[in-house]
């Protein structure tokens, strides 16, 4: 409702329950009072804003971080520096199986949110760092890996 109210629009708007993200063409000056506005809607819900504010620069957006070069996005995998890097601990008595299979799809979901060779390598190395960091051997991280191709 409040987005139909404003004069100039986003011209990507996202959210995934209380995280949004949006492309904005029409300035910082006119960013920062759309984010003023939807900040008077009510008393209890405020918005904050993280803006790349340059030519080429990132934001993170959930598990992505998100890079403007000119008028193309790109995007890899974004862990956030308070992460504690705990995940399911190799030595868990969970069946083999469970463990494989977290650590396959721990890798696939690396791949699959990153635009470019560059990034899906960099993302596969932050995930084998995390994996080796629950106790997870190294056969099996070298296993996990391929199996996520």
């Amino acid at each position: 409702v409040a987005l139909a109210a404003v004069p100039m629009k986003p011209l990507v708007y996202r959210r995934y329950i209380d995280d949004i993200i949006l492309l904005w063409t029409h300035g910082l000056a006119s960013l920062l009072a759309f984010v003023a506005f939807f900040n008077t809607q009510h008393p209890q819900i405020k918005f904050t804003l993280e803006h790349s504010g340059q030519e080429a620069a990132s934001v993170s957006y959930l598990d992505l971080l998100i890079t403007v070069q000119g008028t193309a996005l790109s995007y890899e995998l974004y862990v956030k520096p308070t992460h504690s890097g705990v995940h399911m601990s190799y030595r868990s008595s969970l069946p083999l199986s469970c463990k494989r299979a977290v650590a396959r799809n721990q890798f696939a979901r690396a791949y699959r949110n990153s635009s470019s060779t560059d990034g899906r390598t960099k993302s596969a190395e932050i995930i084998a760092d995390l994996l080796r960091l629950n106790d997870f051997p190294e056969s099996e991280v070298v296993a996990a890996r391929s199996r996520a191709i």
